[in-house]
């Protein structure tokens, strides 16, 4: 006989009913309730995030919605989410960019997220350095420990999750990391969009992944701090076994509340309120430049933000958007000793191939997107242009990724990783990127 968690939000309140399911009852459907996905993007962030978002949509409803330049009012768009992907430094929320040479800094245990399990983000995987981690120190400059800080608690208290919250968790690494961070997103979302694995099970599924190719390319750099446990990488408060079934089902509970007047509602219902005013302190100019923390990469230019971003269509840049970057990212590492023209063939064979092999070919091909989409109708020409724009902007968006990795290290360690996906379906293409990965690590 199935125990059934029943979740019933009382005035603001979690009260947990557990009762005895009949036998013979058959299981209720899998909730559809929308959801609303937020990404707060960092400099140099992964460019493929909004296909990885796309895998927890599981109707039209779904929302996705990625802030490549957040500024503070992409807090409150955080805050009125149900699931947040926040990339950026240890501890904090900051509107930095390498293209920037000012920036606000918000200290994440002062953002004032409701705490209430009724309201507020169910799923906050936050990327940077030690913010899961339970046993952090703080050194003075002659490398003292002065103080032992649970900087786990902290930050997901910011972000509204307790220990005993049971609509809510937050995952966070508690190493100081430094790369491999959209593959460990990327991992999570596939496994957690499910809708029946739990987000322990995704995070353990998202850690392999990153432990096994975080060493790629400079193991004598890596090796020494990527834990083999997943207990000493990844920290979590809140609910664990909370799947994405689960979280919509609870969102079902508080809009029916929240028609009862009892609670504020979901945030995907549009009933949600802000919340309180985020918190903590502001810092312009401010740049850490320790080798080993997300968003503080070894390449710096100081050329002006690309004008989709500019324009605000951040979710939607052309192809022409992503290869004028692709341009502007090759032209500062020909600056910096590579030899722009493997670089160059390497972009100018796979355009070719999306504009003039047919869509089965491209398909085919296709390894840099993780999920191509249905082939169009070949008799409709505007229905492929569109297709083979997308197929485009997929590819650029991914070596712009790669391009922008940091370091030479990292740079040939993805380049080399992108060889090898696409060995099977493009042995040309597969030889120049290794190629060029080997040339990265020389």
């Amino acid at each position: 006989m199935d125990r059934r968690l029943m979740i019933a939000l009382v005035g603001g309140s979690m009260a947990v009913l557990v009762s005895q399911a009949v036998a013979q009852d058959p299981a209720p459907p899998p909730s559809t309730h929308p959801i609303t996905v937020t990404t707060w993007g960092g400099a140099w962030t992964g460019y493929d995030l909004w296909d990885n978002q796309d895998k927890l949509k599981k109707t039209d409803k779904d929302k996705v919605d990625t802030h490549w330049y957040p500024d503070k009012s992409t807090i409150d768009v955080l805050k009125k989410s149900d699931i947040i992907y926040v990339q950026n430094h240890g501890g904090t929320l900051s509107t930095s960019s390498p293209m920037s040479k000012k920036s606000e800094r918000f200290t994440i245990k002062d953002l004032h997220f409701p705490t209430d399990d009724a309201v507020g983000p169910s799923l906050i995987l936050n990327w940077g350095c030690e913010n899961g981690n339970d046993k952090g120190e703080v050194k003075d400059k002659a490398g003292n420990v002065t103080e032992h800080v649970n900087y786990l608690d902290r930050r997901a208290r910011g972000f509204g999750v307790e220990p005993d919250s049971l609509t809510k968790v937050y995952i966070a690494p508690k190493i100081a990391i430094g790369a491999m961070e959209d593959d460990f997103q990327e991992k999570f979302f596939e496994e957690f969009g499910k809708g029946d694995v739990t987000a322990e099970e995704a995070a353990r599924r998202a850690f392999k992944v990153w432990h096994d190719g975080w060493g790629i390319g400079a193991p004598e750099l890596w090796s020494s701090v990527v834990p083999d446990k997943f207990e000493d990488a990844i920290g979590m408060q809140g609910n664990g076994a909370l799947t994405l079934d689960q979280i919509r089902k609870n969102l079902d509970e508080r809009d029916r509340l929240a028609k009862e007047g009892k609670t504020t509602g979901s945030a995907s219902d549009g009933t949600a309120s802000a919340g309180d005013p985020p918190g903590g302190v502001v810092d312009i100019g401010q740049d850490q430049k320790n080798w080993y923390c997300t968003n503080r990469p070894e390449i710096r230019s100081e050329f002006p933000p690309p004008p989709w971003a500019i324009r605000g269509d951040t979710l939607h840049p052309t192809s022409r958007d992503l290869r004028d970057m692709v341009l502007q990212l090759i032209e500062l590492m020909a600056s910096q000793g590579m030899d722009r023209q493997p670089l160059e063939e390497f972009m100018n064979l796979a355009e070719n191939r999306i504009w003039t092999d047919s869509p089965e070919e491209i398909a085919k091909r296709a390894a840099w997107d993780g999920r191509p989409e249905g082939l169009p109708d070949p008799k409709d020409k505007a229905a492929v242009d569109a297709w083979r724009e997308r197929m485009a902007a997929s590819f650029f968006a991914e070596y712009v990724r790669v391009l922008s990795s940091g370091g030479r290290d990292m740079f040939s360690a993805r380049m080399g990783r992108l060889g090898e996906r696409i060995r099977d379906f493009d042995p040309r293409a597969s030889e120049l990127a290794l190629r060029i990965a080997g040339m990265a690590a020389e």
